[in-house]
């Protein structure tokens, strides 16, 4: 049970990390663009930004219950 959980947490906070610097990159990216183009090139990096955040969460629900489950 303890490695389980242990498995589970790593996969949390490699998970965690993964999208906090895949956040930062897109931030500087779009940063980068609204200096060239117009405001609407951040809108759409924010919008996208927030439909992952649901798919993202729904992935880690499915680790936990195969964790768990198997």
């Amino acid at each position: 049970m303890m490695v389980k959980l242990a498995t589970v947490v790593g996969v949390v906070v490699g998970v965690t990390v993964a999208v906090a610097e895949t956040g930062t990159v897109l931030t500087s990216v779009a940063v980068r663009l609204r200096r060239r183009t117009a405001e609407s090139v951040t809108v759409g990096g924010s919008v996208g930004r927030q439909m992952q955040m649901p798919r993202l969460l729904l992935l880690l629900l499915l680790v936990l219950m195969l964790v768990m489950g198997g």
